[in-house]
């Protein structure tokens, strides 16, 4: 058990392909930041997160129409820590995705006292994992956090 009451994870070391225009995600990378998905089965996270890569994907799928470059990372060069800001907002967008939708299985598998918070937060906790997946979206299509329209 860590110093955080939390119990190691078992990180995997496969990585699920995109379409060459947007990045690989590491199934790894996505255990280390969602903790509490040590229980749930691999396949069902695999099996999510490729849910969540083909959504998002097709959200951004304007983005690779409109660009003369080869991936999503050159579409912006800026980077945070020496990686792309453009596959960070990515990444946000598919672990986001994913974990709204891991969340009822993830309850099934965790301790009764911490599936309980969970529960009670579970609708809460979804929207926020939406919220987040959406603005990351709006991010990489170049939008405001928020659009006003006249009518």
């Amino acid at each position: 058990m860590s110093s955080f009451g939390l119990n190691p994870v078992n990180e995997s070391t496969d990585s699920l392909a995109s379409d060459g225009f947007f990045p690989e995600i590491e199934i790894g990378d996505f255990q280390k930041v969602f903790h509490e998905v040590n229980g749930v089965d691999f396949e069902k996270i695999k099996f999510q997160l490729l849910l969540a890569m083909a959504y998002v994907n097709t959200r951004l799928e304007s983005v690779k129409e409109n660009t003369t470059v080869n991936t999503l990372a050159e579409t912006n060069t800026n980077t945070v820590g020496g990686l792309s800001v453009t596959e960070l907002h990515y990444q946000t967008a598919v672990f986001a995705h994913a974990k709204a939708e891991l969340l009822p299985v993830a309850i099934d598998v965790v301790s009764r006292e911490k599936a309980s918070d969970l529960e009670s937060n579970r609708e809460q906790l979804t929207r926020d994992f939406r919220t987040t997946r959406n603005q990351a979206i709006r991010t990489l299509l170049g939008k405001n956090s928020a659009t006003v329209e006249l009518i």
